[in-house]
């Protein structure tokens, strides 16, 4: 995700140092703690948001989310980049799978 960052960074001349970490809750506590300037994240943000312990700055969704119309994309903010984030279930190789014995498995 720290993609959209850089394609920021580029876009305004910025030199930014990434920063990884072993998920989003390491980020938001360093994030809340004053460690970092900003951070990048799926939903780890939702309930700080909420009760205003951080804001939400820009998406990088196509279009605005419903629930959150007031958070702008990067499209329109003027950065060429858009990232429709999705998840993946994924476990052991050898996992069964609901349907394979149907011969619909992966």
């Amino acid at each position: 995700m720290h993609i959209a960052v850089e394609v920021m960074a580029a876009k305004e001349g910025l030199k930014l140092v990434h920063l990884p970490y072993k998920g989003s809750v390491p980020a938001m506590t360093a994030l809340l703690g004053g460690h970092v300037d900003f951070c990048t994240g799926g939903t780890a943000w939702l309930n700080y948001a909420r009760n205003g312990q951080l804001k939400p700055l820009v998406m990088y969704s196509r279009a605005r989310l419903p629930e959150y119309p007031d958070i702008p994309t990067l499209k329109e903010l003027g950065y060429d980049f858009v990232h429709d984030l999705y998840g993946v279930i994924v476990g052991p190789a050898g996992l069964p799978w609901i349907g394979q014995e149907a011969g619909n498995g992966l």
